[in-house]
């Protein structure tokens, strides 16, 4: 995928994961997306090579949340 391709996908994902927060958490936009850009797995998922973009919205939101709960990035054991 060269970098706009990623872009573009990125903010669709992005888009996706702030509406799930927003209807999970109950949150306002202008508080979903601080709840999301303030996270270790929003810095995460801006990195192509890490290969979050991938997951699904629901996975990301419960990475996400499991950030928050537990206080670090914990990722899906596929093994």
């Amino acid at each position: 995928m060269n970098s706009n391709e990623f872009d573009s996908f990125i903010k669709i994902k992005i888009q996706d994961l702030v509406d799930r927060i927003m209807d999970r958490k109950q949150l306002s936009f202008e508080d979903a997306i601080s709840y999301l850009y303030n996270s270790q797995t929003y810095k995460t998922l801006l990195i192509e090579k890490n290969k979050m973009w991938h997951f699904s919205t629901e996975k990301l939101f419960l990475i996400l949340n499991d950030e928050y709960t537990n206080n670090k990035i914990s990722f899906p054991d596929y093994a």
